[in-house]
């Protein structure tokens, strides 16, 4: 990337002129530089670098950040991505502040607290997401950055440690966010479109490998925070093209509709915030979302803030801050896969706001406290939903069913004559209640004609089977 130094002068003579407004401009933009031309060219504006606080442990008088093995080099604006199956961290690609993109995939390993070399990405980029899908045991990462956005669909297969690609997106966008709906369907929500933020929500079917239009974000956003709870996609925090977003953001998805979501406004952040870790987990049978470090209020403020949004409460907590500033960040991962054990890491990213890259690793653990109540819950019985709706007249239903134990679980449609023509699940999931979309269309991805057509949920050595009716 060329260092266009004339172009530097100038823009620093406004910064000395102008300096709340410069600091204020384009720092947050997922392209390195004023608009497409040189990181290094506004990183010097602002030397606002808070000294790095490393140490073996962070803490308040209850929890406390524990230092992890380093990664085996530092990146920012990588992927981060937690397999709750293997119980494994990934990594992938990434930038360093010397004008270099990388493509490592890198594995890490909770229980061992080591990493591992994978197979390298096809192509050295950065501001990307990823998304573990468990029925075909895979990582997605859509669009990436190398000076100019792309529209890639890679896919990581974790057993084979090898790469394949899909039907690349419709629009080139990068620096959104990423969230997987029942395991088979991904959102792209938002992100930059090479002029400034987007509305843009993208949806990808890993069964089919095609994409379909949702429903518009209510506001342009790019850099954002994203979650996932139940049929509730969260935006948190996020930039607009002037300033960091001060409210949540979430949207509900119609399970008979997948791409229709219905947008509101929640609760107020506690700092208005972009470029940071976002994640969720359930805890105690209590939902949580979790934000660590990124740009705080309108300009160019890197923080080490860590805080939890309870929905129980609909309030924010501070955390015990993370023991450096950290932005730029797809880097935060909450580790729940396994029993009785709820921490969230951080791995990697821009230590001081200033296009520093940082190889360092922490984790806060966030067991049940004596002064957290478990929700209360209704025992989960095993079942078969009807599908929604039933007749089928425009081609698309849900169907919805509960699992009472994590297992393998298959879902299956077969035509009147008993012959399986579309399998819709096939894959070990988690206990609870699951709602699928079945399209009207059969392995090959043809239409299927009007007619009777069964359904059967096999799992936990059971079986249900239901009924429904295809009207054309």
């Amino acid at each position: 990337m060329f260092k266009y130094f004339p172009i530097f002068i100038i823009f620093s003579l406004f910064i000395l002129s102008t300096p709340l407004i410069a600091a204020s401009m384009d720092l947050e933009s997922p392209v390195k530089v004023n608009t497409l031309i040189n990181p290094k060219a506004i990183s010097r504006c602002a030397e606002m670098i808070t000294p790095e606080m490393y140490q073996e442990t962070y803490s308040d008088s209850e929890r406390e950040w524990i230092r992890c093995t380093d990664r085996p080099t530092g990146e920012m604006c990588h992927a981060t991505c937690y397999d709750p199956v293997g119980d494994k961290i990934y990594n992938f690609a990434g930038y360093h502040g010397d004008d270099t993109y990388y493509n490592w995939t890198y594995q890490y390993d909770p229980t061992t607290d080591t990493w591992a070399s994978m197979a390298p990405m096809p192509s050295s980029i950065d501001w990307i997401d990823a998304s573990v899908i468990q029925w075909n045991r895979s990582i997605y990462i859509f669009g990436g950055f190398d000076g100019v956005p792309h529209d890639y669909n890679y896919i990581y297969e974790i057993n084979s440690d090898s790469w394949s690609s899909g039907i690349n997106q419709p629009l080139s966008r990068i620096a959104g966010g990423q969230v997987v709906y029942n395991d088979s369907l991904i959102y792209m929500l938002g992100g930059y479109d090479g002029a400034g933020p987007s509305t843009d929500v993208q949806v990808y079917n890993t069964y089919t490998d095609a994409w379909t239009v949702g429903t518009p974000l209510p506001a342009a956003n790019m850099m954002e925070g994203v979650a996932i709870l139940g049929d509730t996609i969260w935006l948190v925090g996020g930039y607009n093209g002037a300033s960091a977003y001060s409210t949540l953001y979430y949207g509900v998805i119609n399970p008979a509709n997948c791409e229709n979501i219905t947008w509101s406004v929640g609760d107020l952040l506690a700092v208005p915030n972009s470029n940071n870790g976002a994640t969720q987990m359930v805890r105690a049978g209590n939902s949580y979302l979790y934000i660590v470090g990124g740009f705080e209020n309108a300009g160019f403020h890197p923080t080490n803030h860590a805080w939890e949004y309870g929905f129980a409460k609909g309030t924010w907590t501070a955390l015990p801050g993370y023991p450096m500033t950290i932005a730029r960040n797809d880097l935060l991962v909450a580790r729940d896969g396994v029993v009785d054990t709820f921490e969230i890491y951080v791995c990697g990213g821009d230590k001081n706001g200033s296009w520093a890259e940082t190889n360092r690793v922490w984790k806060l653990s966030l067991q049940v406290g004596i002064a957290e109540k478990p929700a209360k819950t209704t025992p989960l019985v095993f079942g078969l939903s009807q599908n929604v709706p039933n007749p089928v007249k425009d081609g698309k239903t849900a169907i919805s069913f509960t699992s009472t134990r994590n297992g393998l679980v298959t879902l299956k449609i077969y035509d009147i004559s008993g012959r399986q023509i579309r399998t819709l699940i096939t894959g070990n999931l988690f206990s609870g209640f699951h709602t699928v979309v079945w399209n009207g269309r059969d392995d090959k991805d043809k239409r299927v004609s009007a007619g009777v057509y069964f359904y059967r949920l096999t799992a936990e050595n059971k079986t249900a089977t239901k009924t429904m009716v295809f009207v054309r």
